[in-house]
């Protein structure tokens, strides 16, 4: 028979083990109480991978290329999602002389006359510009970085740069046109006959073009500055139109004609128009005469303007009245009218004069 005691010991003993069980089992549950196998010693809590061994650390990894650069050992770790801690961005420039300013630009502008500008970012992708010292051209002038893991370094040769002289050829005086390098930033504007830009030794390829719609772009192609300037002649050509005229107002079958700059064409109203083409610019025109109708125009011709396809409707009316004879004949019905009513009149007046008087 157990006593009192007896029963409050072996009741204490039995909670007591069962509050270790339990313990131990919410450690080996958490990766935050114990280690799991294999972690080592100061592995970081969820830095493994779900179904494989478990991850390593970056620290002391080899850098990797980045646009233009490297990337250098990490002092974060990979596996468990993205970082959210700022990273490190350095751009690290040779060919300056000790002590120049020079800037980059990349989320803010940030100058420095060491040979290092420093960012530091949130994860993201960042676009960068990196500006020309004096004569001294950068490559990389401008690219985008993937910020997402280790620190990033970018590496920027500053050489002397040489003009490259783009000479437009066909465009009229104040034309937007836009010529640029590629793989740099180097783009240059003009509403002349001449754009200049500088850049390094190498090779580029090269692009023209203007935004009007008037002529169309020369073709690219490439070039090579090798310590000198570099002259480029571009043509620009101007681009031809569908110049299209239409009749309303006349019967169907009716001849009807068109003078575009001194050019005749004829049409037929049978759901027919009458087409020209034409470079851009402003044109005159004249309508011909169709018998018994009037081209409904305040002067015997008009003028067009050509900035593209166009159209243009030529409204006929129905002539009233006598002068709606066929042609020009009306016109001259009236003049031998005239002239004969002016005969009359003469004769009439020599009979008078030429009378003898009457005793």
């Amino acid at each position: 028979m157990r006593t009192g005691r007896e029963f409050c010991s072996h009741e204490s003993a039995g909670a007591l083990t069962a509050g270790i069980v339990v313990f131990v089992a919410l450690l080996a549950s958490s990766p935050t109480l114990l280690p799991r196998a294999g972690a080592g010693v100061g592995a970081i809590p969820g830095d493994q991978t779900v179904g494989g061994p478990a991850a390593q650390s970056t620290l002391g990894s080899p850098p990797r290329t980045v646009a233009g650069g490297t990337t250098g050992p990490s002092g974060s770790h990979q596996g468990g999602g993205r970082p959210t801690s700022n990273i490190v961005v350095t751009f690290q420039e040779t060919g300056l002389l000790a002590g120049t300013t020079w800037t980059v630009f990349m989320n803010g502008q940030v100058s420095s006359n060491a040979t290092t500008v420093v960012f530091t970012e949130p994860p993201g992708y960042y676009y960068f510009e990196i500006a020309s010292v004096g004569d001294q051209v950068p490559t990389p002038s401008s690219g985008e970085l993937n910020v997402t893991g280790p620190p990033v370094f970018v590496s920027v040769t500053f050489q002397s740069g040489y003009p490259v002289v783009f000479i437009a050829e066909g465009l009229p005086s104040g034309t937007q046109w836009i010529a640029s390098l590629s793989g740099t930033d180097l783009i240059g504007g003009s509403t002349n006959d001449t754009v200049v830009i500088d850049a390094g030794n190498g090779s580029y390829n090269y692009t023209a073009f203007t935004l009007a719609i008037c002529w169309s772009s020369p073709p690219s192609g490439s070039l090579t500055v090798d310590g000198g300037p570099v002259v480029l002649f571009l043509r620009f050509t101007a681009l031809e139109f569908p110049v299209t005229f239409f009749q309303s107002g006349l019967p169907a079958g009716t001849n009807w004609s068109v003078w575009f700059e001194g050019v005749l064409q004829p049409g037929q109203a049978r759901g027919g128009a009458i087409r020209f083409s034409a470079t851009c610019g402003d044109y005159l025109f004249e309508v011909g005469d169709v018998p018994g109708y009037s081209w409904i125009n305040p002067a015997p011709y008009a003028q067009i303007q050509i900035s593209g396809p166009t159209s243009y409707e030529v409204a006929f009316e129905p002539k009233t009245g006598f002068l709606s004879l066929p042609g020009d004949t009306g016109y001259y019905v009236v003049a031998l009218l005239a002239g004969f009513t002016a005969a009359l009149v003469a004769a009439g007046v020599f009979v008078r004069t030429r009378a003898p008087k009457r005793p």
